[in-house]
């Protein structure tokens, strides 16, 4: 029996290996219903079968199998075999090209996962380490919030270049069963309280932490949004605690207050704000005032001011087409610079800008990111010397788990600046041979397999002596590589030194699921 490696190497395949046009399909001009047209049929359904199954294993070239979808192919050429000669033939043409589309730009990178479903809040930190709380999906339909405390220790050894690090993760992990898969996780840590916003497919929820509960902390779900349809961004206020701005995918924005109270600040958008866009992709975060709000789509940024009533104050800060970027560039993103808040970060489709609400529509440091596939994570690390402040992001896509670093600082009252070339970590489907024997407790081929799932989540942690991150893939497995800073003698060490760097980090379930209904609830109508 062949298998899908072997029914993969058609025409199509070659097309789709050779990075050529994406192939389209045309049905037989046979209008009659004759067995020769009926296997004709069939054949066609059989092809668009093994397409769809090499887009799903082009990102990380392994063949996947998708019965389901041989099965509905075949059920759908067997109960619709005397109507298909009535439907016009290019009508189901068009049909089965744009279900192509669509399934490859999803599988290449899927927008509603913008933000990732993992993020890290810094409790404490002192000389030997840091602590702080962790969030992280599980569970096959990654619906379960796992909620942790993470201790990061370390040793500086002054005759080796590398640090020895230890990650461990406290074995009481709380969990919440949420309402769907859960797609962004964001932290944020004002006015002493540490808060938390997850977003799935139709609910947004809001949970706080708080240290000194028990031994490892207690996380608490304070109130969950339900919307009619799908939220596209979720950003927590870094003003007032509680207050979460979110974007739905028809443009509409709403703020909610800490009291519960939820507000529309922005209607539904008929139309993009530049040009023309088919995407549906809106997002939005806090600017340098808490009712300022930077809004975005595909086609540019903008600030609104939500005190001046319903025809808002708008101000473009970055629209495209715009001399900073090449043709035919799309807004992927945006967040905020965590200790300047009049500097924000976009992250385009093949570039990326550092922007100012002082000097809109111009771009302050401009890098070309190099990703295969479009960004959609970021992590934002940031570190005060006194009249210096150093920033390093971290950008990152699905598939093939691309992660860049880049870095800019700002000095007193000079324009920031990039200091370093943008440097790419290791990805983490590369780091099979750096396992030990006792960590392989499983088939290379399997470990394989899994550690090549595209990434679902990214975030950072910052201490005194390095800037490491973790990466969560799809199974879902965390990641934890570890950057380790060296001298230009040692530059040579420093690929191998970063690849052995790599932990996994074990997640032990001890405690029981917590419904996550159990909350204050409100729907939109």
């Amino acid at each position: 029996m062949a298998s899908d490696n072997e029914t993969t190497a058609t025409e199509p395949t070659t097309e789709l290996a050779s990075h050529g046009a994406f192939p389209s399909f045309n049905f037989p001009h046979d209008p009659k219903p004759t067995d020769e047209t009926t296997g004709q049929r069939h054949h066609l359904f059989q092809k668009y079968t093994r397409v769809v199954n090499t887009l799903h294993s082009r990102g990380d070239g392994i063949p996947v199998r998708m019965p389901y979808v041989q099965k509905c192919a075949s059920d759908f050429s067997s109960l619709l075999d005397d109507v298909l000669c009535d439907v016009p033939r290019e009508l189901l043409e068009n049909y089965i090209n744009e279900d192509l589309m669509e399934w490859r730009e999803k599988l290449i990178s899927d927008s509603a996962e913008t933000g990732g479903s993992m993020c890290y809040q810094e409790l404490c930190s002192t000389a030997h380490g840091c602590k702080g709380a962790i969030l992280y999906p599980s569970s096959p339909s990654l619906d379960v919030l796992n909620v942790g405390t993470l201790s990061v220790k370390y040793q500086t050894d002054d005759n080796d270049v590398s640090q020895n690090t230890e990650v461990v993760l406290d074995p009481t992990i709380q969990q919440f069963s949420l309402n769907g898969r859960i797609l962004q996780c964001e932290s944020v840590k004002v006015q002493n309280r540490h808060m938390f916003a997850v977003r799935s497919n139709y609910h947004c929820t809001t949970l706080s932490f708080d240290p000194m509960e028990g031994d490892q902390g207690e996380a608490k779900v304070l109130q969950t949004l339900q919307f009619d349809k799908s939220p596209t961004s979720v950003a927590l206020s870094p003003y007032i605690a509680g207050e979460v701005v979110i974007s739905t995918e028809t443009g509409a924005t709403y703020l909610l207050w800490e009291n519960g109270r939820l507000q529309q600040v922005v209607p539904d958008q008929d139309s993009t704000l530049n040009f023309v866009s088919d995407s549906t992709q809106r997002a939005c975060h806090f600017g340098s005032h808490p009712r300022l709000l930077v809004y975005s789509d595909s086609t540019g940024v903008e600030l609104r001011d939500v005190r001046s009533g319903p025809q808002h104050d708008r101000r473009p800060l970055f629209s495209l087409p715009s001399q900073w970027t090449m043709k035919g560039e799309r807004v992927m993103f945006s967040r905020v610079c965590p200790t300047n808040y009049f500097q924000h970060v976009i992250a385009m489709k093949r570039s990326l800008v550092v922007v100012d609400e002082r000097f809109p529509q111009n771009a302050l440091v401009k890098w070309s990111h190099m990703l295969k596939s479009p960004p959609v994570f970021m992590d934002i690390v940031s570190h005060t010397t006194q009249d210096l402040n150093s920033h390093v992001i971290l950008l990152a896509n699905q598939r093939p788990q691309e992660t860049t670093c880049f870095q800019y600082v700002n000095e007193g009252t000079c324009p920031p600046m990039s200091v370093t070339q943008p440097f790419s970590v290791s990805k983490v489907g590369s780091w099979l041979p750096c396992l030990t024997p006792q960590q392989r407790t499983f088939s290379n081929r399997f470990l394989e397999r899994r550690l090549q799932r595209p990434l679902v989540g990214l975030c950072s942690v910052r201490h005194s002596s390095e800037d490491s991150g973790f990466s969560v893939l799809q199974d879902p497995d965390v990641c934890y590589p570890s950057l380790t800073r060296v001298q230009y003698k040692d530059m040579a060490k420093a690929k191998p030194l970063e690849r052995i760097r790599y932990r996994l980090v074990q997640m032990k379930n001890a405690m029981p699921l917590v419904n996550g209904n159990d909350h204050n609830y409100c729907e939109l109508i």
